[in-house]
């Protein structure tokens, strides 16, 4: 598997997220709002901080920069420190999930999630492709290497997603009660 399916493949799995994510704020009962989305605040912080970002931000973007393309003002944003925006955003949402503001919890979750699901589909556009391009083969499996290195030493990805499973599991038994 090269760099980009790896890629690829968490960021579908933030994007199955952020859609269980939707369907938690829909959730009218604030106490089961509440227990719901505190998972998926978890999942994503995790996730993307300890996993995802730092595959981006330390192994395939430094790749790209490499190769000194001129490419557009976005796809420089894009192979950028653009991560630490949501490192706030979330810290933001955990802050105000502990003040148990049910209100601004969801307006808090719901823009993030927005910019998580948009900034992973121009991931998946721009950078994605253009490092499909640019990359030859060995780099590719060279980063994809790394890619693994780092998810072992850092070690429960697995139980992580698994995790996230059991709450999207638990969100669509709950979605279905009449």
């Amino acid at each position: 598997m090269t760099a980009i399916n790896i890629l690829l493949e968490e960021h579908n799995l933030l994007l199955q997220a952020v859609e269980t994510a939707r369907r938690i704020q829909k959730i009218s009962d604030n106490d089961t709002y509440y227990t719901q989305i505190r998972g998926i605040i978890l999942f994503f912080r995790n996730f993307t901080e300890i996993y995802h970002h730092p595959k981006e931000d330390n192994i395939l973007y430094p790749m790209l920069r490499k190769h000194k393309i001129n490419k557009s003002e976005e796809f420089i944003y894009e192979v950028g420190d653009n991560h630490d925006e949501f490192k706030r955003m979330i810290a933001d949402i955990e802050n105000t999930y502990l003040f148990y503001n049910c209100e601004q919890l969801r307006k808090t979750t719901a823009i993030y999630i927005q910019a998580l699901a948009d900034h992973v589909r121009k991931e998946n556009q721009i950078v994605l492709s253009v490092a499909g391009s640019l990359l030859d083969l060995e780099e590719l499996e060279k980063a994809a290497k790394q890619f693994e290195l780092l998810d072992e030493k850092i070690g429960y990805k697995d139980d992580l997603i698994n995790d996230y499973l059991k709450i999207e599991s638990l969100n669509l038994a709950v979605e279905s009660r009449p």
